[in-house]
């Protein structure tokens, strides 16, 4: 589901160095758009990161972020053990690829 009721703003202030930050954003590109990389969608704008985080026993979530231009994409799956990260940048690759970009952002 698409959030697009509030205007868009500035969602944290920090005060990291820009080149540390136009670092981080080159290794996030690369992990999406390297076809190797786990984080791959197949795109040259997208920047993305994987994780999984232990619930219970049993249980566990595998997500995967991402974001391009201004805006973010986040998938969470709630799972048993054999969920990984990989399942996650699946759908989030589905929806990039289905055209969530010109169906709810207007290009």
């Amino acid at each position: 589901r698409l959030l697009a009721d509030e205007a868009p703003g500035q969602w944290l202030k920090t005060d990291f160095d820009q080149d540390n930050l136009e670092l981080l954003d080159g290794v996030l590109a690369y992990a999406a758009s390297d076809s190797t990389a786990l984080a791959w969608v197949d795109s040259s704008t997208v920047r993305g990161k994987t994780g999984t985080s232990e619930i219970s026993r049993t249980r566990q979530i595998a997500w995967y972020i991402c974001y391009f231009d201004d805006y973010l994409l986040v998938v969470t799956l709630e799972g048993d053990f054999s969920l990984s990260s990989t399942h996650a940048v699946q759908v989030a690759r589905e929806c990039l690829n289905s055209g969530i970009r010109e169906k709810h952002l207007g290009y």
